[in-house]
């Protein structure tokens, strides 16, 4: 498998003051690479498990299909927000 990890915006700073603790938002996409879609969406679905399980992380959403025009490989992808100091 190959997995990408893209930062993808945010909402940074979440209070005006920019010193309030816990206050920075992060968005990040991961997508997974695989040679078959059941492998895809397994690992996928691990990779949420594992992440969701850490303070301050959370799925926007569940993972999509993701094509790729050679045939083998299949993905998945999905953003994940965090929030920290």
């Amino acid at each position: 498998p190959l997995v990408v990890i893209k930062r993808d915006g945010g909402d940074g700073n979440l209070y005006i003051d920019h010193e309030t603790a816990g206050g920075y938002e992060v968005r990040f996409y991961i997508a997974i690479w695989c040679a078959s879609r059941l492998e895809a969406v397994a690992s996928s679905r691990a990779i949420e498990t594992a992440l969701c399980r850490l303070p301050g992380v959370t799925a926007l959403g569940a993972a999509q299909s993701l094509f790729e025009t050679d045939p083998d490989v299949l993905g998945m992808g999905q953003d994940f927000m965090v929030i920290g100091d």
